[in-house]
């Protein structure tokens, strides 16, 4: 006897994964390949963060957008744009139905897939490099669109590396012993940069971000000083070899730093990027600085995330950390701010560095503390491998070894939900009843609801396929999710 489906979780994100999907594509200038990311990648993001968050979506479209779709915009002779939106619409129409049906709708963050970039690089670039696979792509699923992808960027790897000239390029900016960085404006000098170091920023996937030619086919320089300074920029030794190639947008970040075939950027390497991003500061005074760079708040000096000095001091709002990809630990290490620390893949590291946080520190998988802790804040080990802090650690906060049960507060004053906490769950009848019956003697007030596994409800064909949950019962007081 084979046992039915079991129904899938009703994801409220899933209509801007669709939009997200649809944004990133319309960087192809190829139809065919552009329509195919745009539907396959919604159904390849990851899950982002913790286990997945049980929302109270508020009593309907007008009051809390579930069952509204965001608008995508319309762009001649892209028609796969009208099929996206149509899908983000069905999908957001599927999710309110839902709800309004007593089934609950989880907030589950996405995020994009781990080899996003080499196979959007891959179909940027099938026009050049494959063109008869563009008419096989309907039948690619995104898994053989990945083996696609590493196979083209082992060619280019394989192919013959040599020096890219300085054609196409612009704004030569010095950098330190001898470098210098170049704008490559053309997507001739992007062909030539990606011959140069084996990987893929030419075959047109990323001549967008070019500037446009004059009736001359001359290069024109952009008018505004963001759009002119953003785009490719390949830094070039003494004798003219290709060192980074780093992607710059005109939004204010630096989206991709790369050494040859794509290897991430080295400590020595940190000196070169400071010098550009000082240079394109001029023209764009909010560039942040890239991930892995870090200032030590003590003397404002930057160094490399994984090459760090001893006594180091951190600040930032919250900040992601893995200390198993450093290349040494600094002991005596102070971080303001709320943390992160992500542990090793496979095994465990045991981490002994003298750690000093102002703020909550929370603990994932793969990671053991050791040695001296202070913690000025809550210790979030939930998630950790051991679940109490190591002897002799200074915590002014509380020890979590198991997630928190969860809360809501509504505001009968302003007839909204309020601030949600982690992993909190609501169908919309739940919070529909518990929004009108006796508001007055809760305005403002803690409201604790505990979630257990319900039979599975009667659900469309086309949202089935994952665990299903109900919300059950009211529980008075705070109380620990059974």
């Amino acid at each position: 006897m084979t046992s039915a489906a079991a129904p899938r979780l009703l994801n409220a994100v899933f209509p801007q994964a669709i939009a997200v999907a649809a944004g990133v594509a319309t960087v192809i200038d190829d139809d065919r390949a552009a329509a195919w990311l745009a539907r396959r990648l919604p159904q390849a993001m990851r899950p982002d963060g913790e286990p997945p968050a049980m929302t109270p979506w508020p009593l309907s479209e007008e009051l809390g957008g579930l069952g509204t779709a965001p608008r995508l915009p319309a762009v001649e002779g892209r028609a796969w744009l009208d099929d996206a939106q149509e899908w983000a619409e069905r999908s957001a129409r599927a999710l309110l139905a839902a709800s309004r049906a007593g089934d609950s709708v989880i907030h589950q963050g996405l995020t994009l897939p781990r080899h996003f970039g080499t196979v959007r690089d891959w179909l940027a670039a099938l026009p050049e490099t494959d063109p008869r696979m563009l008419d096989k792509l309907a039948r690619v699923t995104w898994d053989q669109a990945v083996e696609h992808a590493r196979a083209y960027h082992e060619r280019l790897k394989r192919s013959r590396l040599r020096i890219a000239g300085n054609e196409g390029t612009a704004d030569p900016v010095p950098s330190v012993a001898g470098h210098r960085w170049l704008h490559l404006v053309t997507p001739e000098a992007l062909d030539a940069e990606s011959g140069a170091m084996g990987h893929c920023v030419g075959d047109g996937g990323y001549d967008y971000v070019t500037w446009w030619r004059g009736e001359d086919g001359r290069p024109i320089r952009p008018s505004g000083a963001a759009e002119a300074a953003a785009g490719i920029w390949s830094l070039r030794d003494r004798d003219g070899r290709s060192i980074l190639t780093a992607e710059v947008r005109s939004s204010g970040y630096v989206a991709q730093i790369q050494r040859r075939f794509n290897e991430p950027p080295q400590p020595e390497d940190t000196p070169h990027v400071l010098v550009l991003l000082d240079h394109l500061r001029v023209s764009m005074p909010n560039l942040r600085d890239p991930d892995w760079i870090v200032r030590d708040e003590r003397d404002g000096s930057h160094h490399h995330l994984h090459c760090m000095p001893d006594g180091i001091h951190l600040k930032g709002t919250y900040l992601h950390l893995a200390p198993c990809q450093w290349a040494r630990l600094p002991t005596a290490m102070r971080i303001e701010g709320n943390v992160v620390l992500n542990g090793a893949y496979e095994g465990i590291l045991d981490l002994d560095m003298g750690l000093h946080v102002v703020g909550r520190l929370r603990v994932r998988e793969g990671l053991r503390l050791t040695g001296e802790l202070v913690v000025e804040g809550d210790l979030d080990l939930w998630a950790a491998e051991v679940k109490e802090a190591p002897e002799g650690a200074r915590v002014t906060g509380r020890v979590l070894a198991e997630s928190e049960p969860f809360s809501i507060w509504t505001d009968f004053m302003q007839m909204s939900v309020g601030e949600m906490v982690d992993r909190m769950g609501m169908t919309w009848r739940d919070l529909a009843a518990d929004f009108f019956e006796g508001v007055p003697e809760r305005v403002r007030a803690s409201v604790t609801y505990e979630i257990r596994r319900a039979r599975e409800p009667a659900v469309p064909r086309h949202l089935q396929g994952a665990p299903h949950y109900r919300q059950m019962e009211y529980r008075g007081g705070r109380r620990p999710l059974r």
